[in-house]
């Protein structure tokens, strides 16, 4: 075998053997009988085409109440390596700069109560993008000191705007509003969401204050 490739297989497993250690020592001061959150899955299970499904994952995501730490390439706790590498420090510290900017973590141990609001922040969430039927469950797996938790999102059928009508006393307003409907964001067959309200209603404001409704 080629020399180069030798040395490159052998720099390559110690890279993997290091890795697989600093891993292992995520849990190094984990309390007893409490685990590390390791990660949060999202899985989506519906019956309607999703346009934008890694979206709607990756928002979710970011709607968990509790988060794991930094890895590098999905195996190295960097961050938390580095914390417990000077742990004594930060323990006596726990203001410390490096923690406060978060250039180390602390380990996340696993709270099983910030479920609940995690699976009601992703309802919620799922209700304001139209889907107002949409059910949360989660689950947790334990593996060794480790705790891996998957919500799984059924999202039921999401609602499409079908018409859109205007309940306007003041007639001159009405005419502008109704004039100016072509650029709405409230279009007949599109997904409904809140978001697109609060456009609309932004839209709308912008529109009358134009015409001199600075009030309105």
């Amino acid at each position: 075998m080629d020399r180069r490739i030798t040395d490159f297989l052998t720099i390559a497993i110690g890279a993997m053997i290091i890795i697989l250690a600093t891993s292992c020592n995520a849990t190094k001061h984990v309390p007893e009988g409490k685990y590390l959150l390791r990660s949060n899955t999202i899985k989506l299970k519906t019956d309607v085409p999703l346009t934008q499904k890694g979206e709607l994952r990756d928002n979710m995501e970011r709607l968990a109440s509790q988060k794991p730490n930094k890895y590098v390439l999905g195996i190295f706790p960097y961050k938390v390596y580095l914390y417990n590498t000077r742990y004594k420090k930060y323990q006596e510290d726990p203001t410390n700069f490096q923690l406060k900017s978060k250039t180390v973590e602390a380990p996340v141990i696993y709270d099983s109560t910030q479920k609940r609001r995690s699976a009601l922040n992703m309802r919620s969430y799922m209700f304001n993008k139209g889907f107002f039927y949409a059910k949360v469950t989660d689950t947790t797996i334990y593996r060794g000191r480790k705790a891996h938790v998957t919500y799984t999102v059924e999202t039921g059928g999401n609602y499409l705007i079908n018409k859109v009508l205007f309940d306007i006393d003041d007639n001159t307003a009405l005419d502008i509003i109704t004039k100016a409907y072509t650029n709405t964001h409230l279009k007949t067959g599109t997904d409904f969401s809140y978001d697109l309200l609060e456009l609309e209603k932004s839209r709308i404001t912008n529109l009358m204050r134009d015409y001199g409704y600075y009030y309105f």
